[in-house]
C-alpha cells in the first residue's frame, strides 16, 4: 500500500512562512500522484495562504533538478530520490528532508502475449535512463522477481521514448507510472512487492537549511485540504491526453 506523506512535506514547506517574502522557486520532476500535494498546494492557493510566493516549475529530470538546486536557480525541489542520492554520494551539499510516498507507485507493464514474470527471461526491459528513479525501481522489481541478471535493461532517453519503444514492441516490458497507449498487460504493481522506497522527495541544500532553521517547526492544519482529488489539477499540467508524466 502506498502512503502519501503530504503532511510531512508541509512541515518543511509551510513552516518557512516567516522567512520568504521574495518569490520562492520550487521545481518538480514529475506531474503525477507522488507530487500531487505540491501541485495542489499551488493550485488551491495554500502556499499563498501561508505567505509563500511560490513559483512552481516542471523540470523533467531529477539530475537537472539537482543541478538547478545546487546552481542557485531553485530554492527547493521535488525530484526523484535517485537524483538526491547520487548527488549526495558525490559530495554535493544536498539532502532530502521529506518523502512523499513510502512505496514505488509504478507498474510493470508487459506486452499482451506475456502472462507470467518468468517469460521475461532473455527479454529486454525498457528504462528512461541509467540512474533515474525509473531505473532504480525497475532494478528492484526485477531483483525481487529473480530476473535482474536475465532480463537486460535498455535506456531509451526518457518517458516518451520509453513509451514509444513499448508501443512499437522494441521492448518486452517497462516499469512506469504511465500506462502505455498500446495494448499492454499490467503484470504487477511495484508497491505490492513491499519494497520500501521513497519516490519523489523534498530536497534542499544544506546552506538553505542552515539559513532557515524555522522551516522545521510548523505544520498547517490546512494540510487536510490537500486530500481533494488531484486529477483536475494534474490534468492541467500533464499531456493533452490526460496521461501523467513521470521521469
Amino acid at each position: 500500500m502506498i502512503r502519501l506523506v503530504v503532511p510531512i512535506l508541509w512541515l518543511y514547506v509551510l513552516g518557512s512562512r516567516a522567512v520568504f517574502a521574495a518569490p520562492l522557486w520550487l521545481s518538480c520532476s514529475a506531474v503525477g500522484p507522488t507530487v500531487a500535494g505540491v501541485w495542489m498546494a499551488h493550485e488551491t492557493g495554500t502556499f499563498k495562504k501561508y505567505g509563500l510566493d511560490v513559483q512552481l516549475i516542471y523540470i523533467p529530470s531529477s539530475g537537472t533538478n539537482i543541478q538547478a538546486l545546487l546552481g542557485g536557480s531553485l530554492d527547493m525541489s521535488a525530484p526523484g530520490i535517485s537524483g538526491v542520492v547520487l548527488a549526495a554520494a558525490r559530495g554535493a551539499p544536498v539532502l532530502s528532508i521529506a518523502a512523499m510516498t513510502n512505496r514505488p507507485s509504478m507498474t510493470l507493464y508487459v506486452q499482451p502475449e506475456i502472462a507470467r514474470a518468468e517469460q521475461l527471461k532473455g527479454q529486454t526491459v525498457g528504462i528512461s535512463r541509467y540512474n533515474s528513479t525509473g531505473h532504480t525501481v525497475t532494478t528492484l522489481v526485477l531483483r525481487k522477481l529473480g530476473l535482474e541478471k536475465v532480463a537486460p535493461m535498455q535506456p531509451l532517453g526518457g518517458t516518451p521514448e520509453m513509451q514509444a519503444a513499448f508501443e512499437e514492441k522494441q521492448v518486452a516490458a517497462i516499469v512506469s507510472a504511465v500506462k502505455p497507449r498500446a495494448p499492454a498487460r499490467a503484470l504487477l504493481n511495484a508497491a505490492d512487492l513491499d519494497i520500501p522506497f521513497a519516490m519523489n522527495v523534498f530536497a534542499v541544500t544544506r546552506d538553505f537549511l542552515q539559513k532557515n532553521p524555522d522551516i522545521l517547526k510548523e505544520v498547517s492544519h490546512e494540510s487536510t485540504t490537500m486530500a481533494r482529488s488531484p486529477r483536475r489539477v494534474l490534468a492541467r499540467h500533464g499531456p493533452g491526453d490526460g496521461a501523467i508524466v513521470g521521469e
